[in-house]
């Protein structure tokens, strides 16, 4: 009966702070979601009125600014029933205001505030202050902003006598990464011979990867186990600040960068330049569209087999069937990760290339890319999904004949943690893309109206000096 009449005086409270209008705008939420949940939230009249306690404390935050991420403070006080307790929020002392990117909630006990993009000027003490006809509570809590490392890192030495062994570990990463360095056994560090770094290979171009994909760059350089050499990224000639997308490694000369999801902000040209003692180098590979439109020509010759001594740029001297020189071989991958099958053959005429997949034809798609040039052929499986694992074909077919190799692919699937993982940041990709596409469009709009400006100065000069 206690409460059905505590209900009761709920709603006569309520009805009368609306018709007098003294309450706070925060307060008469509170009432009304109240009224909406009664007979679900318990509400007795046995409830005694107390001081606000925090039971649990915000805590410090650290966030990468350049990334953008989210920042969250969230604690519980007491007492959650009590309708007169207020909870504001603060930075440096000054009342924070709720707006398009900064979001406040107070709901029977929990608190909290929520930055959905971080900016650096956000860097500060924070407090939130519980208050009540009793007293008050706060509790406080820093957030700090860093900013992004640059990808810079120093290559590792190696002793004198370990030549020999860091040769064997060179050959086994560069097969583990399916490099294809010429490489000619001389690569090795040696004291005794300065040597400038030197790229063996050419890193390949994505002009059509879309916001949202992963994508990994290879290289190989040399000397191997220069103490002296430095390795550093760029993006469109800036040095390359690190996110949590983006995984750079350095394992006995191979070079790679992996980006988990790629968005607007990483298109460009990426370079990886090495420098040391003797002297620089770099290379460069285009990700998204490259200037003009037109995707660069690497000039590579492709490997042939032993009796093809008349060869040059890939063209035979004379007619021979399809051959192909290098193989495809069995993976196993991991879900969502990027997979990258290469094949070349020789042939003349040129023979038609076609990749299948279970036999049924590839084609360019969301998930496939499929390159050709002189001699070379290459399969790229994007954001590989489990339903793609089966048996890939590569055919070279001419007039003369053909010739296939076969790869089998099977792919691991991922535990529920990381496909949740990996929806949410689809989730937050898609946003961004969304806001990218905004901004030029808000952009543009601006460009006109400027420019429609200026067109209608012109002409009230015009009128005025005729």
């Amino acid at each position: 009966m206690a409460g059905c009449s505590h209900d009761l005086a709920v709603l006569k409270t309520l009805a009368s702070i609306k018709r007098k209008g003294h309450i706070s705008l925060e307060t008469l939420r509170r009432l009304e979601h109240i009224k909406q949940g009664l007979g679900q939230i318990a509400v007795t009249d046995e409830e005694e009125a107390s001081a606000p306690t925090f039971l649990t404390q915000i805590k410090d935050v650290e966030v990468y600014v350049e990334e953008g991420g989210p920042t969250m403070f969230e604690c519980r006080v007491e007492p959650k029933h009590d309708l007169n307790l207020s909870v504001c929020w603060y930075r440096d002392g000054q009342e924070i205001v709720p707006e398009g990117r900064i979001k406040i909630s107070h709901d029977y006990g929990y608190a909290s505030l929520h930055i959905f993009y971080t900016y650096p000027e956000d860097e500060g003490t924070y407090s939130c202050r519980a208050t009540n006809e009793l007293g008050e509570d706060i509790t406080e809590a820093k957030l700090i902003c860093r900013p992004l490392p640059h990808i810079r890192f120093d290559t590792p030495g190696i002793q004198a006598e370990d030549c020999e062994v860091e040769l064997e570990l060179v050959k086994e990463a560069a097969q583990r990464f399916g490099v294809r360095a010429k490489l000619k056994g001389d690569e090795i560090y040696r004291e005794s011979e300065k040597r400038a770094p030197k790229f063996h290979l050419k890193m390949d171009n994505f002009p059509k990867l879309l916001a949202g994909q992963s994508v990994s760059l290879l290289t190989f350089i040399s000397p191997v186990g220069d103490p002296t050499m430095k390795i550093e990224w760029l993006l469109n000639e800036e040095p390359l600040l690190f996110k949590s997308s983006y995984s750079p490694a350095y394992d006995h000369g191979v070079i790679s960068l992996s980006i988990s999801k790629v968005y607007p902000d990483d298109f460009g040209k990426l370079t990886v330049r090495a420098r040391n003692s003797s002297g620089e180098a770099e290379i460069s590979s285009w990700i998204g569209e490259m200037p003009g439109g037109e995707e660069l020509v690497e000039e590579e010759e492709p490997d042939l087999p032993a009796w093809c001594n008349k060869v040059e740029k890939g063209r035979l001297a004379v007619e021979c069937p399809p051959e192909v020189t290098k193989h495809l071989v069995d993976l196993e991958v991991g879900e969502t990760e990027t997979v990258k099958l290469e094949v070349n053959f020789i042939g003349n005429p040129r023979p038609e290339v076609l990749w299948t997949r279970e036999g049924e034809e590839l084609v360019n798609s969301r998930h496939v890319q499929i390159r050709e040039r002189e001699g070379k052929t290459t399969l790229v499986l994007i954001n590989i999904p489990a339903t793609m694992a089966g048996e890939y074909r590569m055919v070279a077919i001419s007039p003369l004949g053909s010739d296939l190799t076969v790869s089998r692919i099977s792919i691991l699937p991922l535990d529920q943690q990381s496909l949740a993982r990996i929806a949410r940041m689809d989730e937050e990709g898609l946003r961004q893309l969304v806001q990218y596409e905004e901004r030029k469009i808000v952009e543009k709009k601006n460009v006109k109206k400027e420019k429609e400006a200026r067109q209608k100065e012109t002409r009230e000069k015009a009128k005025m000096n005729s």
